[in-house]
């Protein structure tokens, strides 16, 4: 008898051990982001670029322009998160919908867009994974002609901000989600015998 129970034990402390060394990725992360980096694995991941303003087919902002899209998906991604080059996105967004988190060495988070300037018109990226060296991007444009389809690029850096072309990111745009109203719990109904 005694066996059994020591190995529930034993694959219990395994479970706990396996979920606190587990690196943050979009499970943990709210619905619509989630939502969003399910139909990139399903349906773009190495598949199709996306390119939501008809310029220069699918370029890294067209993702970003997705990604406003979808998870504001009561708004237009113009009023959410501009227009513009990729190094713009960060000083267009609106901050209403993102909060615009200058680099200052921290990591990102899961469902962060990150945003670099190098070349002349930068770079952006949606984090998905974090670990404690380096993060992960969906990212689209990696060939440069706007023909690539969605992909994903590790960028591994002790400040997390190189070496993506060596550039560290002017920052990072965090999306502001509102959380979902608590209905108040009605108070108990009392009954008042009056008396006439």
């Amino acid at each position: 008898m005694k066996q059994p129970i020591r190995f529930v034990r034993i694959i219990g402390c395994l479970v706990i051990v396996l979920l606190l060394l587990t690196p943050a990725s979009y499970a943990d992360t709210p619905a619509p982001i989630d939502d969003w980096m399910e139909t990139i694995e399903e349906s773009y991941l190495n598949r199709a670029y996306i390119d939501m303003d008809g310029a220069y087919l699918g370029q890294c902002v067209d993702l970003a322009f997705f990604y406003a899209a979808d998870i504001f998906d009561h708004v237009g991604f113009r009023q959410t998160i501009g227009l513009g080059n990729a190094n713009q996105l960060f000083w267009s967004a609106s901050d209403d919908y993102f909060e615009a988190i200058p680099y200052q060495g921290q990591p990102p988070q899961v469902g962060d867009i990150v945003s670099w300037d190098h070349y002349a018109n930068g770079h952006v990226g949606i984090v998905f994974e974090v670990t404690e060296d380096r993060f992960f991007i969906y990212e689209q444009n990696s060939n440069m002609m706007g023909t690539a389809p969605v992909t994903i690029r590790e960028i591994v850096a002790p400040d997390y901000g190189l070496p993506y072309m060596s550039y560290q990111p002017i920052g990072y745009l965090r999306p502001i989600l509102e959380t979902e109203p608590v209905e108040p719990t009605p108070a108990p109904i009392s009954v008042i015998d009056v008396q006439h």
